[in-house]
C-alpha cells in the first residue's frame, strides 16, 4: 500500500500464465471515484461483463467498498470517523456517511457494509499471527427471500509476501 499516493496494488501470479496487477486508487473513495487499473482489473471487468451487466455493477460496488476500507485504514488514527466499540464488536460511520459494522478477535477481523436488507459486503482478515493477517476474504452476501445465502462475488487472497 502506498499511503502517500493513496493507492493499493495487488500482484497475482497465475500458473502457466504469468503475473497480473490490479491497482486501486482510493484518494477520492468517499466521493465514489476510485481509479482501478491494471491487467487483472481489466480481466475481472471483462469476465463479469460477459456473464451479465448486473455482475459488473456488483464488481464495481465490491471494489468501491474495498476502496472505502483502504481510505478508512489510512485515517483510523486521525479520529476523522465516529466509531463505537463494545465487547469485540462495533460500528464506524465514515465521514462519507457510509457505515460498517465490525467484529474482531485476536486472529480475525470482519467488516460488514450493509447495502440493503438483502445485500451485504464482507471483508474478513484472518489467521493472524504476530499482529499480521495472512488471509483476506472479500465477498458479497445476498440473502434471498427463502433465507438462503448466495455469494455472487468472492475474492480470497492468501498473503505470502507483503511489502
Amino acid at each position: 500500500m502506498d499511503t502517500s499516493n493513496e493507492q493499493w496494488a495487488l500482484g497475482v501470479s497465475l500458473p502457466f500464465y504469468g503475473e497480473e496487477i490490479m491497482r486501486i486508487g482510493f484518494k477520492n473513495a468517499y466521493e465514489g471515484n476510485n481509479q482501478i487499473t491494471g491487467s487483472f482489473a481489466n480481466r475481472m471487468f471483462s469476465s463479469t461483463q460477459k456473464i451479465s451487466p448486473e455482475y459488473k455493477e456488483i464488481l464495481n460496488k465490491f471494489l468501491h467498498k474495498f476502496a472505502l476500507f483502504l481510505k478508512f485504514s489510512t485515517e483510523v488514527d486521525a479520529n476523522k470517523h465516529s466509531c463505537q466499540n463494545e465487547k469485540q464488536e462495533g460500528y464506524c460511520k465514515l465521514i462519507s456517511n457510509d457505515v460498517f459494522n465490525y467484529k474482531y478477535s485476536s486472529t480475525r477481523l470482519e467488516l460488514i457494509f450493509q447495502e440493503n436488507n438483502n445485500l451485504s459486503f464482507h471483508l474478513v482478515f484472518s489467521h493472524g499471527d504476530a499482529g499480521k493477517f495472512r488471509r483476506i476474504r472479500a465477498y458479497y452476501e445476498n440473502h434471498v427471500e427463502s433465507g438462503l445465502k448466495r455469494t455472487p462475488l468472492r475474492l480470497d487472497l492468501i498473503l505470502d509476501n507483503c511489502m
